[in-house]
């Protein structure tokens, strides 16, 4: 994110507020992707290991789960807000503390949840 100062602001410091949108936790489903009281369940292809076996001969290949995607269970009542993704885009307000004599093209990072922003 790239914020904007004025001069006074750059050269005495400021607590300046500016509003992000993230990818974070689904607030519903708490980042699960099911719906909340309902369960995942194991997945049978490849029996919550996430990882298939395919014998071709006398070769053995491993590879991702395609059913589950490796994750080792299947949602069967995906959470309506982020349909089974476990984010939503959110707006998120941060307080940004810019210190005295900053100057023009300084970054500094900022934790908003569970990421990680960087504001020039």
């Amino acid at each position: 994110y790239i914020m904007e100062l004025t001069f006074t602001q750059a050269a005495k410091g400021v607590n300046k507020e500016i509003v992000v949108n993230i990818n974070d936790s689904c607030e519903r489903c708490h980042g699960k992707g099911h719906e909340p009281g309902t369960k995942s369940q194991r997945c049978h292809y490849c029996n919550g290991t996430g990882m298939e076996t395919i014998n071709t001969g006398p070769f053995v290949m491993r590879s991702t789960c395609r059913r589950c995607g490796g994750r080792g269970s299947i949602i069967t009542t995906p959470c309506l807000v982020c349909r089974g993704t476990g984010q939503t885009k959110q707006k998120k307000t941060v307080m940004v503390p810019v210190p005295a004599g900053v100057e023009d093209g300084q970054t500094v990072r900022m934790p908003v949840g569970k990421k990680e922003i960087f504001i020039t």
